[in-house]
């Protein structure tokens, strides 16, 4: 069930301040879970991972796309190359933005006790 969560889960569509899996207590719920994020028109976007696995898949998608979204957009015309993202820390080019969003989340990270 974990690594169809990762799969399952792997899409950056739904972006979340904070990643907690959700977890399923049998197989029959998850497929449910499954079914729903598949027949209900913004089903996937709705999708919470229910393992780390699948939490650790959905914030690396972001971070991937983010970087690469921009590159096509610039070389699509659809925006300038300096037209954000020059002053902002995040980073210019997708390499400098993996990597700059990756040691972010690990220095802002931690877990909260209950």
């Amino acid at each position: 069930m974990k690594t169809l969560d990762g799969i399952i889960c792997h899409n950056g569509e739904m972006e979340m301040k904070e990643y907690r899996p959700e977890k399923c207590e049998s197989f029959a719920e998850y497929d449910s879970k499954i079914e729903n994020s598949l027949t209900k028109e913004d089903g996937i976007k709705r999708l919470i991972p229910g393992t780390l696995e699948g939490c650790v898949m959905r914030v690396a998608d972001i971070i991937a796309y983010l970087g690469k979204d921009r590159q096509d957009a610039i070389k699509l015309g659809i925006i300038e190359d300096d037209c954000f993202f020059s002053d902002s820390g995040i980073g210019r080019f997708n390499a400098e933005i993996i990597n700059n969003m990756t040691v972010n989340i690990i220095e802002n990270s931690f877990l909260i006790k209950k």
